[in-house]
């Protein structure tokens, strides 16, 4: 007599992988739709094949730029306890499957970022070799800071960091008794 190998499916990794991935649909409908679609497509949630930035931004018609901004509040939102809290007992366990880069960010454990933060204008692209404002850490466009035969190159990356420039100037020639 002849042996059979026979299978155990697991039933409950399954059930946990559903429950997982309902609560975490009905997170991602709480948020908008925008940024519900942005972290379907960009994390692979819909097809399991994650997408770049710049092939998601392609998808939604969207830049690079606004495609990180969109995600980064995106995860803000999620990381909210009252979000959060309905994914947290399957993330922490090993039972279910969720994408790492998604259980990173529900978590509050991002990559490390590809972004800059300024006060004033809020989240930025880290660009190499862009020369920086004289105010902020915000890199100047290409098309701010190319000389043209009007003027000299700009010193700011906008006209509040111009602004912010000149009331200091103005406030140090008072401080040393100018006028």
């Amino acid at each position: 007599m002849t042996r059979r190998k026979v299978t155990v499916l697991d039933g409950s990794r399954h059930v946990t992988a559903v429950l997982t991935l309902a609560q975490l649909e009905s997170v991602l409908e709480s948020l908008s739709c925008r940024q519900a679609e942005l972290v379907t497509l960009r994390y692979g949630l819909r097809d399991g094949a994650p997408r770049s930035r710049a092939e998601t931004a392609a998808l939604l018609g969207l830049s690079a730029a606004q495609v990180t901004r969109l995600e980064e509040e995106a995860f803000r939102l999620m990381r909210h306890p009252s979000r959060s809290q309905h994914l947290r007992d399957y993330v922490d366990s090993d039972v279910a499957v969720v994408p790492d880069t998604v259980r990173a960010g529900i978590m509050g454990k991002a990559d490390a970022p590809t972004l800059g933060r300024c006060a004033r204008h809020g989240y930025f692209e880290l660009a190499t070799g862009s020369a920086l404002c004289s105010i902020c850490p915000c890199p100047i466009t290409a098309a701010r800071s190319a000389a043209s035969h009007l003027g000299r190159p700009r010193d700011y990356c906008s006209n509040a960091c111009r602004q912010a420039s000149y009331r200091r100037r103005r406030q140090a020639r008072k401080d040393l008794g100018f006028s």
